[in-house]
């Protein structure tokens, strides 16, 4: 398993003004996602495998794609808003690359294996 995620060192900021830069931790079904400012934890956001997001909601990621335009979206699903959290995010993608493509679910096979 890497032991990155890919969010360390990403920008964050509070929608009441904080700012800091993420450092990840990773558990067993979760990452968190610890804020900080010059050394110190501002905030956290834990992401969850195994359902709602847990820790400050009112965070956002600057998603840093080489363009001009500073991109800020939400960070963490939680239990109160998780589907204006998702479709901002399914808006967002369809804005910037087009509708997302639809996918078919994948079934579970299993194979009886025979002695004999």
């Amino acid at each position: 398993m890497s032991s990155s995620h890919g969010w360390s060192g990403v920008q964050a900021r509070h929608r009441d003004g904080r700012a800091g830069v993420i450092r990840e931790r990773a558990g067993w079904c979760w990452i968190d996602l610890l804020i900080e400012r010059e050394g110190h934890e501002i905030g956290l956001v834990q992401l969850a495998c195994d359902g709602p997001d847990r820790g400050e909601e009112g965070w956002a990621w600057l998603w840093d794609k080489g363009t001009s335009e500073a991109i800020w979206l939400p960070l963490g699903e939680f239990a109160r808003a998780p589907e204006p959290v998702s479709q901002h995010i399914r808006d967002r993608h369809a804005e910037l690359f087009g509708p997302a493509p639809r996918l078919r679910p994948v079934g579970l096979t299993t194979s009886a294996s025979t002695d004999g």
